[in-house]
């Protein structure tokens, strides 16, 4: 069988692929995407990132194939001159019985436009307040895309925030790791009959750290894990315990990570050790139970006062 345009021989009746490619060329709908200066851009009605990334999905959305071709496969290459993007597509698929790749040009204008989210930084717009009271710089920790402005302030930062889900969000985020976080609301306005409202979201850091000591009642706690509750250590009784870190707010710093010391253990006794401080070379005795332990071992101690516990 020969194609009855150009007479090269084809497996069917019909045209070849080439003249079929040029009575029916595939094409692209004219696209026009607005984009914003941030990176973001619209499409469908709602605004996106990462367009480099979404080209494959927008092209397949916009090309016009003919019934008889059935595309298996297409790859984009793209580059940005002035207000276009210029599209080399190679697509390959079937035509008929047989197999074909064909390469076609195209371009996207790209329109100058000014997303949602940055219009609203640009008019100072702001949803949310974090109030960071911390000993650290926590803009790493937030999207700068969602600042609106930032002010220190004595004993930390305010952070204004464009979006108020995003601002509990990261609220939730930090009560997680342990810090202590409240929430407020205040009357800002009225629009259109309903009352607008701003959050304050205060986060504090709490006054221990891990591997720090606490005095709670009569309970000697060694921190070992920050969170909504927080996991630590009863070293007089020696066993772990799960408390909710407000009751801990209430409870008295009595010593810090770094002042536990070094021992090794010299003799044993029932209930009793001697213990030798590997940085002083002092010994002292310590009496209870201590189940376990072998001469030469070494161990780790708080003194508190006159009394000493093995951490």
């Amino acid at each position: 069988m020969f194609c009855p345009k150009c007479g090269k021989e084809t497996k069917e009746k019909g045209l070849c692929i080439d003249c079929f490619l040029k009575r029916y060329p595939i094409e692209i709908k004219e696209i026009t995407l607005p984009i914003c200066k941030c990176g973001r851009y619209l499409y469908h009605g709602n605004w996106n990132l990462n367009i480099e990334g979404s080209l494959k999905r927008i092209v397949m959305e916009n090309l016009v194939l003919p019934s008889e071709i059935k595309m298996s496969d297409l790859e984009i290459k793209s580059k940005f001159e002035g207000n276009k993007i210029i599209l080399e597509i190679h697509i390959s698929g079937r035509y008929k019985n047989e197999r074909f790749k064909e390469e076609i040009l195209a371009e996207i204008k790209i329109q100058s436009k000014t997303c949602p989210t940055c219009s609203r930084i640009f008019g100072g717009y702001y949803e949310a307040v974090l109030q960071f009271r911390t000993d650290f710089d926590p803009r790493k920790m937030i999207d700068p895309e969602f600042i609106s402005k930032m002010e220190r302030v004595q004993g930390g930062f305010d952070l204004c925030l464009t979006s108020s889900n995003y601002a509990k969000k990261i609220s939730k985020d930090f009560n997680k790791k342990g810090f202590l976080v409240k929430e407020s609301s205040k009357l800002v306005g009225i629009k259109k009959g309903k009352a607008l409202h701003r959050l304050f979201i205060s986060i504090k850091s709490p006054k221990f750290r891990v591997g720090d000591f606490l005095e709670y009642r009569d309970k000697i706690l060694q921190i070992l894990e920050l969170g909504k509750s927080v996991r630590c250590k009863d070293i007089k009784k020696r066993k772990m315990l799960m408390m909710p870190l407000p009751k801990l707010q209430r409870a008295r710093l009595i010593a810090k990570s770094r002042d536990v010391r070094k021992a090794m253990v010299s003799s044993i006794a029932p209930n009793e050790i001697q213990l030798l401080d590997l940085k002083s070379y002092k010994t002292f005795e310590l009496g209870g139970n201590f189940e376990g332990l072998r001469q030469r071992d070494e161990v780790e101690y708080l003194r508190i006062g006159r009394d000493v516990y093995l951490v």
